[in-house]
């Protein structure tokens, strides 16, 4: 049986993760940071379901990432919509 301090070990438990990009302009390098900072001020629970929407648009969209990211975003849109919300007032709130 592996004990449990080994286990962690093996799997990082406890240390900070890295997230690198690569990409061809700044402007994307921008965005990209943007959207890595607020992945990592967010709570474990709310990573978990961004997971699973992110899962589900990779498997609606034949696992092409962009067309993926764009299902979310048509879907936001969508429901700042619904809730009589501009995009911009949505993205202020």
């Amino acid at each position: 049986m592996l004990p449990v301090r080994v286990f962690r070990q093996m799997i990082g438990f406890g240390k900070m993760a890295t997230v690198e990009f690569t990409v061809e302009s700044k402007d994307d390098a921008r965005v990209l940071q943007s959207i890595g900072d607020i992945l990592k001020r967010a709570d474990t629970d709310a990573l978990f379901k961004f997971q699973e929407v992110l899962q589900h648009a990779m498997l609606q969209a034949g696992g092409n990432a962009t067309d993926a990211l764009d299902c979310i975003i048509a879907a936001c849109i969508h429901q700042w919509r619904q809730e009589g919300l501009a995009e911009s007032e949505a993205v202020r709130a």
